[in-house]
């Protein structure tokens, strides 16, 4: 079931409730006198209890109360909202509008969209910026499988096949997925058959569980090795992955001793990445 939620609901709770006759009338009657500027955009004061949060949209945040403690309408521009089956869903402007309410506004000027679908709205929302924070890769991924929408659809949908943990940047747990936006790269690089290699061989090496194993390093360069090593120097792919996974069960039985090792062996390396690379290549060359 997606989530709408009415933001006059006391806990915020995820909810899907049909509008009612009223509702519907009122919000259609919004709509038909809502002013016209030249560009055709249409512009009206819209009251709290007819603003929903599509299914795509992120909860809210701490923040909302920090907005509402030094609330200032004049420095409030118009919400972005969109007019679909009835109702106003926020597209641009949920925390403005949760802040507005708990500084006990009753309505919120807003910009209304007219023939979007849900889809179009998405695309607003991932590419809009909320209170000068960016809506990030966690949040595009999130809100994009919310409608079945790709690439974040199959990239969930894959998550959940290999049982592979994921959060936003700001999650520090061991073992949790945090680098998305490589992910979604990935992904799309081939529908996701790079992605599931690489999440497969982080657990056929035994690291799945321990800090730093779905660091973005250490996808990336899996993600070079496989190009590298799918059918050159004379060894095949799955050779060369099954060497892989005898060896670092043997002296790399963590994800954080295989990256130290690197460092050590490669001091001089451009990077992290760089690092694994060569470390990979010596794996597999000089074993």
């Amino acid at each position: 079931m997606k989530k709408e939620m009415n933001l006059t609901a006391a806990n915020h709770s995820t909810v899907t409730v049909l509008p009612d006759a009223r509702d519907l009338a009122w919000a259609a009657n919004i709509v038909k006198n809502a002013p016209v500027t030249s560009s055709g955009a249409r512009y009206a004061a819209i009251p709290m209890e007819l603003l929903h949060l599509p299914s795509y949209q992120r909860e809210e945040e701490s923040r909302v109360f920090k907005i509402a403690a030094n609330w200032d309408e004049a420095k409030c521009d118009a919400i972005l909202v969109s007019y679909r089956d009835g109702r106003f869903y926020i597209v641009d402007g949920q925390h403005r509008t949760a802040a507005a309410k708990l500084a006990g506004k009753l309505d919120m000027y807003s910009k209304i969209l007219v023939g979007k679908t849900e889809l179009e709205e998405y695309e607003l929302f991932s590419g809009q910026d909320e209170n000068v924070r960016k809506v990030n890769d966690y949040e595009k991924i999130m809100g994009g499988a919310a409608i079945g929408a790709e690439p974040a659809s199959g990239i969930v949908s894959l998550f959940s096949e290999l049982h592979v943990p994921f959060a936003g940047r700001g999650n520090r747990d061991p073992g949790v997925l945090t680098c998305m936006r490589s992910i979604s790269q990935l992904y799309q690089r081939d529908e996701g058959v790079t992605l599931k290699w690489i999440l497969e061989t982080v657990q056929a090496l035994g690291w799945a569980g321990y800090p730093k194993c779905y660091a973005n390093s250490i996808i990336m360069a899996l993600a070079n090795f496989r190009r590298v090593w799918g059918g050159a120097h004379g060894i095949t792919l799955t050779e060369a992955r099954e060497k892989l996974i005898r060896i670092c069960k043997q002296n790399y039985e963590t994800p954080e001793r295989f990256l130290s090792a690197s460092k050590v062996k490669f001091p001089s390396a451009s990077g992290e990445t760089t690092a694994l690379n060569l470390l990979l290549r010596e794996i597999i060359l000089d074993s």
